[in-house]
């Protein structure tokens, strides 16, 4: 005769070992069972165990990807729909969708202790073709989201951020809650998928976490900070607006002074020639493996040797440096 045992039933360090054993959407899935099983899990918080997060944010909208599942909280006038890969459409009523959201996102990463490898926020927080009232329109959300992530009690580790954005505004109400001490990358980029847009990174480089980043990604995203800025990651690719004689001075010093940066890759919508030619002479001349034209220099550094190479690629400049340790001299031994 077979006696069945309900989970509730077993020992505390047999269920231990079950959730220590079970991946999220399981532990999920469980939480919603009773509220027995939702109080064990609370308290003993078994460690989440995502390498991937993605989300997606709109006006209508907020979308969750993760390995497991695809969760969609979507605006309706009595509620919030919510839907997935695995589970069927369900309208909540009488609940805001970005609340519904912020809800299941922190019970999803307050036990996540180990680095997410890839973590991406996508803000597309404006109306198409009308950019006026983006800042109303991105608001409620970025408040929101501030207040929930700060009554976290841990910082959300993230390895790598791949972002989307268009102001200073949304990039700070992400990175200053992600723990510096995992994260090694960021990969930004305009929401907008229009031309280059600037943006005032000036209170992000005074960060924790940006102080710590090794690779730096800004793509069609321009800025204007000092370069020195950039002087502590080991590669770097930003959009400028103009390369003049001041600007290549002002990089030449900063791979001069920094002791871990190895390359970078600076996109401008002008140059001046003439004053790049005063400082570095003349280029050879070659061509790229898409056969455009590239021009290249080499100039020495104390203990390196620095390498540039300029394209044009379509309406903009791309100038690329790279610092490349000199050999040491090899001492031969004296006669005896």
């Amino acid at each position: 005769m077979s006696l069945s045992v309900s989970l509730l039933e077993m020992p505390d360090v047999v269920m231990a070992i079950i959730l220590r054993n079970a991946d999220l959407r399981s532990i999920l899935i469980l939480r919603k069972v009773c509220r027995g099983l939702r109080e064990f899990i609370d308290i003993n918080k078994p460690e989440t165990h995502l390498d991937f997060v993605r989300i997606s944010v709109n006006t209508e909208s907020i979308k969750l990807d993760m390995p497991f599942d695809s969760v969609k909280y979507q605006k309706n006038e009595g509620g919030c729909w919510i839907s997935g890969r695995k589970s069927r459409r369900k309208l909540l009523k009488n609940l805001d969708f970005m609340s519904v959201f912020l809800d299941d996102f922190k019970i999803i990463m307050k036990n996540q202790k180990s680095a997410v490898g890839n973590f991406q926020v996508h803000f597309h927080l404006f109306k198409d073709h009308d950019f006026r009232n983006e800042e109303l329109l991105e608001t409620k959300f970025l408040e929101m989201w501030r207040q929930s992530v700060q009554q976290w009690r841990h910082l959300i580790p993230v390895k790598e951020l791949i972002m989307s954005t268009v102001s200073k505004q949304e990039v700070m109400s992400v990175l200053p809650y992600l723990d510096s001490e995992f994260l090694e990358s960021i990969d930004m980029f305009d929401a907008r998928y229009v031309e280059s847009f600037p943006i005032d990174i000036d209170s992000i480089t005074q960060l924790k976490q940006w102080k710590n980043l090794k690779t730096l990604k800004m793509n069609h995203l321009i800025v204007s900070c000092p370069l020195e800025q950039f002087s502590h990651f080991s590669t770097v690719s930003i959009f400028r607006t103009s390369l003049t004689g001041e600007e290549l001075t002002e990089l030449k010093e900063v791979f001069s002074i920094s002791t871990t940066l190895t390359s970078m890759e600076l996109t401008y919508s002008s140059i001046n020639k003439t004053e790049i030619c005063d400082q570095l002479g003349q280029p050879c001349g070659t061509h790229d493996e898409m056969t455009r034209n590239r021009k290249t220099w080499e100039t020495g550094l104390p203990h390196s040797t620095l390498q540039i190479s300029l394209v044009r690629k379509e309406k903009n400049y791309v100038f690329r440096l790279q610092k490349f340790p000199q050999p040491e001299a090899v001492k031969c031994p004296a006669d005896k």
